[in-house]
């Protein structure tokens, strides 16, 4: 509205045009890996190195993020079902069992903006953090399951969720579950997982 945006016409929801060298890079990413079977991508921190070094007192990065053990939760009951591509930027990420660390693969890439934007055009599937991910995610027509904090002074949690009117002509692509309902992440309600 502050913009002018005729809101009957367009929506609000992220979009970008995903270029066939983006796919063919996204492509190559899941080459790499072999063969894998129904994949999700997981996001699983906010900041790079957070709690370490320079970032150790970026407690508003914190707020935002899991806890690991919550986050393996997630993981282990997932991978029953999914092959859970973990990215991230390498070194600045927990680590976790039961995963494939893409984010390896995507620091050898020449170009890891455009590797990224492919895999998740061609995944489609999103679990993870309030993070620009899930807004690429979200953006490349993909489903996201993004787990959200309480809102707090220094986060209000509104900025970035979309609310379900707000999807107007297409399908719902976003449920937000809090982190306090962590589990509620592997329930299957309003996305196809």
């Amino acid at each position: 509205r502050i913009l002018g945006v005729d809101e009957d016409k367009y929506t609000v929801i992220p979009h970008v045009n995903v270029s066939d060298e983006c796919l063919a890079m996204g492509q190559d990413i899941l080459n790499k890996l072999g063969p894998i079977e129904n994949p999700i991508i997981l996001v699983s921190n906010t900041s790079g190195r957070i709690f370490q070094g320079k970032d150790s007192e970026n407690w508003r990065a914190a707020y935002r993020t899991l806890s690991p053990a919550s986050m393996q939760e997630i993981v282990n009951e997932l991978s029953k079902r999914h092959t859970i591509l973990h990215c991230g930027i390498k070194g600045e990420v927990f680590e976790f069992d039961n995963v494939i660390r893409v984010y390896n693969l995507l620091a050898e890439c020449g170009h890891p903006i455009k590797a990224i934007t492919g895999l998740y055009k061609i995944v489609g599937k999103y679990v993870g953090l309030d993070t620009g991910d899930y807004n690429l995610m979200l953006a490349t027509g993909g489903e996201c399951k993004v787990l959200i904090p309480d809102t707090a002074p220094w986060w209000n949690g509104v900025s970035s969720i979309f609310r379900e009117d707000e999807f107007k002509w297409e399908k719902i692509r976003a449920e937000y579950i809090n982190f306090r309902d962590y589990a509620k992440v592997l329930e299957r309600n309003k996305l196809s997982f």
